[in-house]
């Protein structure tokens, strides 16, 4: 065994074919080249079968076509210590395949002649291409940018490749290994652009091409405003939003959209980078709906609600949130949907100021002071029977603050006792819900009864 070597030449190895007629051994591979069962026929031709595996430095196809890569083998036939055949070849890629060599000048005596192959050399048509660092980690390049194999000849083949802005920031230089130029490939690396190319690569053809590239500084890492839930800029159902929950049948109808201030730009954000959603509804709510309804929206985790009020309004609120990039993707999701029940009334206080028994007006004026369940959006009208007339505000607590859950009433005309009036339907609302009932007040006629002021339902 020689081992000597030069370019594209394997180590020499010598295969005896095996006595099948003639006499030989079988021989180890040679860079993924086999022979295997090789005899001489009764017709005194050798024949053998090769059995071709890829090295991993090839690869196993290339160009638009996917062609597959071949090897080829050359070799000299020996019969009898004697060179009788030179320099022959056969190309063959991955797999096996069988072969028939001769008659040669004088047809092969099985009995006699004794056959030796020497394989001298092993050329694949194509080698691999890589991009590391100084390190052998992998460098990320742009796909379609990228020469990423390259012929196995001696004419020299040119190697483009392209560095993303958004991986890398700054590159130094390259150096090519795996070739056989003289003086070696170097060169400096651009980022973005057109891309950095060489010239003339000639490939050594026993090992990848290596593109080594020196001072790289990655980019800071890109991140994106994902909107969830099948949401959208343009305003869709809240029934054809993919959520995990249940929608109530009544809101199914009811429209969210999430716009931005990027024009839509969400993606690929760095670091430090600023958006604005906003979260905005629209299909108003029918005013038959005995509740309103909230929607709760989540951007990077910060929940804030759009609502409808059952009151077939205009929506009102259209929340937003200002977003800085950080070192994470950012999610906008919808994470509840709720109905909103309207406020009711929870109790009802008559003070009789002045300490005359009855409903009056006078300069210490009594007062009816009705307690509701929520705070209101409003205070709510009575509406007179007979001569009682009533003037509402909120309730000033101690700290000089409006509690907006209670209304105090105060007589500013008539002493009739035994009146009904009235808070008409969809006075008592608040922010979320408007309540579409109407209440009576039943107003006891004796004084000494004054204390069992009632309300309740019109008609019920």
């Amino acid at each position: 065994i020689s081992t000597s070597n030069d370019k594209n030449t394997a180590d020499l190895v010598y295969i005896y074919v095996q006595e099948k007629g003639g006499r030989g051994s079988i021989s180890d591979p040679v860079d993924g080249v086999s022979v295997v069962d090789p005899y001489v026929d009764r017709n005194g031709a050798i024949r053998f079968e090769l059995d071709v595996e890829r090295p991993e430095y090839v690869p196993e196809t290339y160009g638009a076509g996917k062609t597959k890569s071949k090897a080829t083998i050359t070799y000299d036939i020996y019969v009898n210590g004697r060179l009788d055949d030179a320099n022959k070849t056969y190309s063959a890629s991955t797999g096996e395949g069988s072969y028939r060599v001769g008659p040669l000048n004088d047809a092969l005596d099985p009995e006699k002649d004794e056959i030796e192959i020497k394989i001298t050399k092993v050329v694949w048509d194509r080698i691999t291409v890589l991009y590391e660092d100084e390190d052998g980690n992998t460098v990320k390049t742009v796909a379609g940018k990228t020469t990423t194999d390259i012929a196995n000849d001696t004419t020299g083949k040119n190697i483009g490749f392209t560095l993303d802005a958004n991986d890398y920031k700054a590159a130094g230089t390259y150096t090519v290994t795996g070739v056989t130029n003289d003086p070696a490939l170097t060169g400096s690396v651009t980022v973005g652009g057109g891309g950095t190319n060489i010239r003339n690569a000639v490939p050594a053809g026993d090992d990848y091409v290596r593109v080594v590239i020196t001072g790289l500084e990655a980019a800071a890492e890109n991140y994106d405003v994902i909107l969830d839930n099948n949401l959208t800029k343009s305003a869709q159902a809240l029934s054809a939003l993919d959520l995990d929950f249940a929608v109530p049948t009544a809101a199914g109808s009811l429209q969210l959209a999430i716009g931005n201030s990027r024009n839509d730009n969400i993606t690929g954000l760095k670091p430090g980078d600023a958006v604005i959603m906003t979260a905005t509804g629209s299909e108003n709510l029918a005013a038959t709906s005995p509740v309103g309804y909230k929607v709760t929206v989540s951007v990077d985790g910060v929940e804030k609600t759009i609502t409808w009020a059952n009151d077939n309004s205009t929506i009102s609120t259209a929340p937003t949130w200002r977003v800085t990039i950080t070192d994470h993707d950012v999610h906008v999701k919808v994470v509840k949907i709720e109905a909103v029940a309207a406020p009711q009334i929870k109790s009802i206080v008559y003070h009789d100021n002045n300490a005359d028994g009855a409903i009056s007006e006078t300069a210490t004026a009594d007062t009816f002071v009705v307690t509701f369940t929520e705070a209101l959006s409003a205070v709510p009208t009575i509406t007179k029977t007979g001569t009682l007339e009533v003037d509402g505000q909120f309730l000033i607590n101690g700290t000089d603050q409006e509690d907006k859950s209670v209304v105090v009433y105060t007589v500013s005309a008539g002493t009739v006792a035994a009146e009904k009036p009235t808070i008409a339907a969809k006075q008592i609302k608040s922010a979320y819900a408007v309540n579409i009932d109407e209440f009576t007040l039943t107003i006891p006629a004796a004084p000494q009864d004054l204390a069992s002021i009632s309300w309740a339902k019109t008609g019920a």
